[in-house]
């Protein structure tokens, strides 16, 4: 470690306390200490200590107050001063203290300069290191936050995919379930309902929801509709609920097309919305689109199938698919606990075809009929009620029973 003096006081204090005590010490000494060569070499001793310790220009402070010290000794002693000056021995003694002054002083400086140099080093380097360990904090905060936009957007990507799985499937009524499940999973919507619309959207009829509310959702809705729903409709995209629309509506609707056409409209109440941000709300109108899509294809699929599933140049179901579809309605009314009504009629002496004729004709002014079986061996008619209690399902049995007996002539 090298010695570094800040205070320069001390610098020429300490030599000049140490000559003064060994002037002291030789002055009352008597015998040992008044030798010459004891006292040469004891000012040698401290000029090479003090220029070794301080550097160059204290070294020839040192000499310089060895010099002195001599003359004042030998003045303080009643010696002759002049004599020093034309003494080739005091000359050489001189020689001998300001060499060695010289030679440890500049090697104390070389060494201070060489430490000085180091110590600077060494500060550049921790202020390197200070700035490079900033520079690492900052990177380290970047990829954490670059991190949580990878995670984010795998997330978002996982969620697209989620959305998009879920929704494919063939059969149209199976994707309009896996589409409310969706809206609830990823949109935390607490009501989801589906309507379906007539060509002019002058009528909406309720087609399947999922609500903790009973009756959150109107059957059927005509002329008078919240303004959020007639925006939707009339611009054919998705609206939040505004001011000028009343409390009991929904807080988003948005229009499913299918062939150019808003056929469905999806409305979802109950939202979040400290969670519901533009990013989801995008995503809910991506999702929009891909439901009409993936609709037009189930549809577009299930029109080119169906010659396999109900009777030749009608809408009745064959027995065997009217199973699958009471089935997807079962499901339904669990998932969701939307209510459906599974009715059976004997129908004797009409075959599917005048079936199918009194059904266009006179029983869909009756009631909204959605699915209609018919099997021919057992003449028994099959019919589904959505969205129909047990209570509605038997005024509706009665009245069909009615219908069929005025317009036929049959036996039911």
């Amino acid at each position: 470690m090298i010695y570094v003096q800040n205070k320069t006081w001390r610098t020429a204090v300490e030599p000049l306390a140490a000559f003064l005590a060994l002037g002291i010490l030789f002055y009352f000494s008597n015998g040992f200490f008044h030798q010459e060569t004891v006292q040469l070499l004891a000012i040698a001793i401290l000029v090479i200590l003090f220029s070794s310790q301080y550097g160059i220009y204290s070294a020839i402070g040192v000499f310089v107050l060895s010099f002195l010290y001599r003359i004042m000794y030998g003045i303080a002693t009643s010696e002759d001063i002049l004599l020093y000056f034309v003494s080739r021995e005091f000359m050489y003694e001189t020689l001998f203290l300001a060499v060695s002054a010289v030679i440890c002083g500049l090697y104390s400086t070389s060494r201070q300069e060489r430490y000085k140099d180091i110590v600077d080093e060494n500060t550049y380097i921790k202020r390197e290191m200070g700035e490079l360990t900033a520079t690492v904090d900052q990177l380290n905060e970047t990829k954490k936050v670059l991190k949580e936009r990878l995670l984010e957007n795998n997330n978002h990507l996982g969620t697209i995919y989620s959305m998009f799985k879920a929704i494919n499937h063939q059969h149209p009524e199976v994707v309009l379930d896996r589409a409310i499940e969706v809206l609830k999973k990823d949109l935390g919507a607490k009501e989801v309902a589906v309507y379906s619309v007539n060509g002019d959207h002058s009528v909406l009829r309720l087609k399947v929801e999922s609500s903790e509310t009973k009756g959150r959702f109107q059957k059927s809705i005509l002329d008078e509709k919240p303004p959020v729903i007639e925006r939707a409709l009339s611009d054919g995209i998705p609206y939040f609920r505004m001011e000028a629309d009343p409390q009991n509506a929904p807080m988003i609707a948005g229009p499913v097309f299918i062939n150019d056409q808003i056929q469905y409209l999806i409305v979802a109440d109950r939202l979040p919305f400290k969670e519901v941000t533009n990013h989801q709300f995008e995503l809910f109108v991506w999702f929009i689109r891909w439901l009409g899509d993936r609709l037009d294809h189930a549809v577009e699929w299930w029109n080119d199938d169906v010659r396999k599933k109900t009777y030749e140049g009608t809408g009745i179901y064959y027995p065997s698919e009217m199973q699958h579809v009471l089935s997807i309605y079962e499901t339904r009314e669990k998932m969701f606990g939307f209510p459906f009504s599974y009715m059976e009629l004997s129908v004797l002496t009409v075959n599917v075809y005048e079936l199918q004729e009194l059904l266009s004709k006179q029983l869909r002014q009756i009631c909204k009929i959605d699915v209609v079986g018919f099997d021919r061996e057992n003449a028994k008619l099959m019919i589904i009620l959505p969205n129909t209690n047990a209570e509605e399902s038997k005024i509706v049995l009665e009245r069909i029973k009615q219908k069929i007996i005025e317009t036929k002539r049959v036996e039911v």
